[in-house]
C-alpha cells in the first residue's frame, strides 16, 4: 500500500510551491528592469575602503582560528570527537553549535573593532546606514527569491551526483534533539550569515574592489572584464571553497555568493547580502524541520 504523504509533506509542497512561484516572478520584474534600465540594481559609488591586505588576513585568520578553537576546547571539555564524516556526536551537537555560535559572534565584533579602531573605518566603510535598513531588508528578500530556484537546482544536481551529507544536518538527522536543533537554526540563520558576510563580503570584497584599480593598471587582460566582477568571482570562490566539508554544497554556494556578492557590490551595503544569506538557510533549515517532521509520520 503507498504510504499517504504527512501533513509535513504538504507543507512542504505547499512552501515550494510558493518559493517557485515568487522566485520566477522576481526573475520576470528583474528582466523587465534590466530591458528598461540596462541593469537591475542601480550602482551606489562610495571611497575605497581603509582597509588593506594584511588587515584582510589578520581578519581571515582571528575568523578560522576562532571557529576551530571553539570545537577543540568543547571536544576537549566534553571528552569526545567527530566522527569520519565530520558529524557531531548526538548528545554533544547543541555544546559544539553553541560554541560556533559565540566564535561566530566574536569574529565579527573583532572584525568590527580592528576595522573601526586600527584601519579608522567608519559607518559607511562598514557598510552601516541607519536609514537604508528598511529598503535594504527589501533588496535582501529580493536577492534571496532571485537565487532560490537556480541555487537550490544546482544543489540537487550536485547531491543527486555526490550523495553526501553537511555535516550538520548529518548530527541533527542522527538523533539530534529539538535543543539541538533550535541551536542550530541560531547558528546557521543568525551567526552565520552575519560574520560570513562581514568577513567575505565587507572585508575581503571591499579589499579587493579598493585594490582593483591597482591590478587592472598592472596586468591589462583584466582590463576586458567589467569593473567590480573580479571582486566578486573571487571572493564567492574563497566562500565556497570554505566550506569544503560541506560535499558538494560548495558549488550551490558558490552561486549564492556570485548574488551576495552582487547585493554588496551595487550598495556597498552590508544589510542587503546579511538579510538575503540569512533567508536563504532559514528556507533551508525550515525544509529539514519539515523532513524530520514527515519522518515522525506528521
Amino acid at each position: 500500500m503507498e504510504a499517504q504523504p504527512t501533513l509535513a509533506d504538504q507543507v512542504a509542497v505547499i512552501l515550494g510551491f510558493l518559493l517557485v512561484a515568487g522566485s520566477m516572478s522576481t526573475w520576470l520584474v528583474l528582466w523587465r528592469r534590466f530591458a528598461q534600465f540596462g541593469d537591475v540594481l542601480a550602482y551606489e559609488p562610495r571611497s575605497r575602503v581603509p582597509w588593506r591586505g594584511l588587515d584582510v588576513i589578520i581578519i581571515l585568520i582571528i575568523y578560522v582560528a576562532l571557529q576551530g578553537l571553539a570545537v577543540a576546547a568543547t571536544m576537549k571539555i566534553g571528552g569526545f570527537e567527530m566522527s569520519a564524516d565530520g558529524a557531531m556526536p548526538g548528545k554533544h551537537t547543541p555544546a559544539i553549535l553553541l560554541a560556533v555560535t559565540v566564535a561566530n559572534l566574536v569574529s565579527a565584533f573583532a572584525a568590527v573593532t580592528w576595522l573601526r579602531l586600527v584601519c579608522g573605518a567608519d559607518a559607511l566603510d562598514l557598510g552601516w546606514q541607519r536609514n537604508r535598513v528598511l529598503g535594504d531588508t527589501g533588496l535582501g528578500i529580493v536577492g534571496l527569491l532571485a537565487a532560490l530556484v537556480p541555487v537550490y537546482v544546482v544543489q540537487t544536481v550536485m547531491f543527486k551526483l555526490f550523495p553526501t551529507s553537511h555535516p550538520i544536518i548529518t548530527s541533527l538527522e542522527n538523533g539530534g534533539t529539538l535543543l539541538a536543533f533550535a541551536v542550530a537554526t541560531i547558528v546557521v540563520v543568525v551567526a552565520a550569515p552575519i560574520v560570513e558576510e562581514i568577513v567575505f563580503r565587507l572585508v575581503f570584497q571591499g579589499w579587493l574592489e579598493a585594490s582593483e584599480v591597482r591590478w587592472r593598471r598592472r596586468l591589462p587582460p583584466l582590463r576586458r572584464l567589467p569593473r567590480g566582477h573580479l571582486p566578486i568571482l573571487a571572493s564567492s570562490t574563497v566562500f565556497a571553497l570554505v566550506h569544503f566539508a560541506a560535499g558538494p554544497a560548495p558549488v550551490a554556494l558558490f552561486f549564492l555568493a556570485l548574488v551576495l556578492g552582487y547585493l554588496y557590490q551595487r550598495t556597498h551595503r552590508i544589510v542587503p547580502s546579511i538579510v538575503m544569506h540569512a533567508g536563504f538557510n532559514a528556507t533551508s533549515m525550515m525544509m529539514l524541520a519539515l523532513q524530520q517532521i514527515s519522518a515522525h509520520g506528521i
